[in-house]
């Protein structure tokens, strides 16, 4: 049988034409089992040395290559499956590369610095909620200020200020120190005012006050010589 225009078709040897433009190939499969054995030997001991000289990763000769090998010797050995001695190429998978040192440091400083933020913004969240909770305190202490003062300011003048405009009792977190400091200013300016006009009428009516002392007289005291002793002061 041989291979023409790629179709195998049966020839008689004996009609071969020797001028035709062939090349015979022996197939490896002649000759006896030890000498295709010795063959196979010697081609795997070439890849091994190609391999071992210029690497696993070289032109010539792959691992693939040196286990083709290895299974056409079990075959002849009468071992149908080469698997089971050696590990075809074609379905390895290289285990996952070993990770590298410097890159585990890495990962060790970036997962402390992930808990340091964490640990920094509890902190700050901490931090917040404390000055909320003093700035409400600053807020309720200044309110009772305020009252107090206001319920004096009412005792003192004999005048009623609308506490409920002071805003001390609207939304705290909304109101800020200047903005009550602002509606104090506001709803104490009418009772600041009365105080000031009390206070300019008070002033014109003492400057229309007339003071009178009483006249008094001087009376010396002589003694038996005529020398004055002391002097007495009587009404005139």
């Amino acid at each position: 049988m041989i291979r023409l225009r790629n179709e195998w078709i049966p020839m008689d040897p004996r009609s071969w034409n020797a001028d035709m433009d062939v090349t015979v190939n022996v197939a490896v499969g002649a000759g006896t089992n030890e000498e295709r054995l010795a063959f196979l030997g010697l081609i795997a001991a070439k890849q091994e040395q190609v391999m071992q000289v210029a690497g696993p990763e070289n032109p010539l000769v792959n691992a693939q290559n040196l286990f083709n090998t290895y299974a056409k010797m079990l075959e002849l050995g009468g071992q149908r499956e080469p698997t089971i001695f050696f590990t075809d190429p074609s379905t390895w998978q290289p285990p996952p590369p070993k990770p590298d040192p410097a890159e585990m440091l890495a990962q060790i400083e970036m997962e402390k610095n992930r808990a340091t933020m964490a640990i920094d913004s509890e902190k700050v969240r901490l931090d917040r909620e404390k000055f909320v909770e003093e700035a409400d305190f600053k807020r309720d202490e200044l309110d009772a200020k305020i009252m107090l003062d206001v319920k004096k300011m009412e005792l003192d003048h004999d005048t009623a200020i609308d506490t409920a405009k002071l805003g001390v009792k609207v939304d705290r977190d909304r109101i800020s120190m200047s903005a009550i400091a602002d509606s104090v200013s506001t709803v104490m300016e009418p009772a600041m005012e009365k105080m000031a006009e009390a206070t300019k009428a008070a002033l014109a009516k003492s400057q229309n006050i007339t003071v009178t002392f009483p006249k008094r007289k001087r009376i010396p005291i002589k003694d038996k010589d005529g020398n004055i002793t002391e002097v007495v002061e009587q009404d005139a």
